[in-house]
């Protein structure tokens, strides 16, 4: 009896354990890549990964978008605008990610470090997500789960659309998406698959688009 308590125990740890690990480990590479290759804000005169549209609009957007959230402008009307206009459009196309509401705690002049540290968090769910989809296949969870995860996070496409952050949404929530389908089609829950693809949609419609067509 109390073998099997010890394994029931064991199996809920690692249950726990697994999912935690796979955001570390993820997180923790990220770290040490960025860090070793001397990017900012790991080294402060260092790299960046604002390029091209990430440097010369979102960077602009980001800023705007604080001085919302902190009450200093409006959603519905900017002056910024040529002859003024609403600054929803350029929300829903560019900075719909709920991720983009942690902008009040960096400063201005730190928007590249905003934008990498969101990327990582982002692949680093990325990687949960896989390992959640993954979990699905199998009673046991493993650490092969969590290398198949890992490398999931570790896409090239997500170092190559880093400057174009709000891609990496998508990125992240397939696995779930897929899941959800599955999971539709097996009539086991019904609100993963619309909740997940609202949210490719509504975080970005380009890349929501793509992942309704796949």
């Amino acid at each position: 009896m109390e073998s099997n308590q010890n394994r029931i125990i064991l199996k809920k740890a690692k249950e726990i354990l697994y999912p935690l690990l796979t955001i570390g480990i993820v997180f923790l590479f990220y770290y040490l890549l960025f860090s070793s290759h001397s990017f900012y804000p790991f080294d402060k005169q260092g790299n960046t990964v604002l390029m091209i549209d990430a440097q010369s609009e979102y960077i602009a957007y980001l800023r705007y978008m604080k001085r919302i959230l902190n009450g200093k402008e409006s959603f519905l009307y900017i002056t910024s605008k040529t002859l003024g206009g609403d600054f929803l459009s350029i929300y829903t196309f560019y900075l719909a990610s709920p991720f983009n509401f942690l902008l009040p705690l960096f400063e201005d002049s730190q928007m590249p470090a905003f934008i990498l540290v969101t990327s990582m968090m982002k692949m680093s769910l990325a990687g949960l997500n896989m390992y959640a989809f993954l979990r699905s296949k199998t009673d046991h969870p493993s650490f092969f789960l969590i290398a198949c995860s890992f490398s999931y996070s570790f896409i090239a496409y997500a170092f190559i659309y880093m400057s174009n952050f709000m891609w990496l949404d998508g990125v992240m929530i397939l696995p779930l998406v897929i899941l959800g389908l599955e999971k539709l089609k097996n009539r086991q829950n019904k609100w993963l698959y619309p909740l997940s693809l609202c949210y490719s949609l509504m975080t970005s419609w380009y890349i929501g688009a793509m992942i309704c067509i796949f």
